[in-house]
């Protein structure tokens, strides 16, 4: 199984070898010294799964870094590394939509399970969007089919009336033919509403997995 990816990007070289140092053994850890380095590698479209960034750093602040990722609809979790001044700025950060933020100095184990929960975190709202992009589906295929059967069951009353002119025979047959056309559309809205059912119901153990994962 690959692991996940993470981009971790600081200009204090020791603080790269202490990502890699706590990290490495559940994830793949690529570190980056520039915010530039990064920005050609995400542009040559080699994503991460997480962004481990400082907020300080040269050419390029953590700040801006995630916002020109967001600027991309780069939707990747963020973990920003802030020193005790730089408070403000880690508040700017997370309404611009970072995951979490840690402060200098801190241990691996609190960077472990920081990263543990933001990895969850993307895990779930990835399922929760799709499990939300099923539903719609779901619900536009039901609201075609249902739309569908009463433009059937329309014609079909239509054809009742039109029949009752005509001989008796015709009329019974006619009407046969009608009802099965509706039982097989009804038939069809069934079958598919159960399979959609089946889907949704995956995703949300999928889901409470993920979020079992991560506690």
């Amino acid at each position: 199984m690959n692991k996940r990816l993470i981009f971790a990007i600081d200009d204090e070289p020791e603080l790269l070898d202490h990502y890699k140092a706590f990290l490495s053994d559940q994830y793949e850890v690529l570190t980056f010294e520039s915010p530039k380095e990064l920005i050609q590698v995400v542009e040559s479209g080699k994503l991460p799964d997480l962004f481990i960034t400082d907020i300080k750093m040269n050419f390029m602040s953590g700040i801006q870094l995630l916002e020109w990722i967001r600027s991309k609809k780069i939707d990747r979790p963020f973990i920003i590394i802030s020193g005790h001044s730089e408070k403000s700025d880690a508040i700017q950060a997370l309404k611009l939509g970072a995951v979490d933020l840690i402060e200098k100095p801190f241990s691996g184990e609190v960077l472990v399970r920081v990263v543990r929960y933001a990895m969850t975190r993307s895990t779930y709202t990835l399922l929760q969007s799709e499990l939300l992009n099923r539903y719609r589906v779901l619900n536009q295929t039901l609201t075609d089919l249902a739309k569908n059967y009463e433009e059937r069951s329309h014609q079909a009353e239509e054809e009742l009336l039109r029949v009752r002119h005509l001989e008796a025979g015709s009329f019974s047959g006619s009407d046969s033919g009608k009802k099965n056309n509706e039982s097989v559309i009804l038939e069809k809205v069934v079958s598919v509403t159960q399979d959609y059912i089946k889907e949704l119901t995956a995703l949300e153990a999928e889901i409470k997995r993920s979020i079992d994962l991560g506690e």
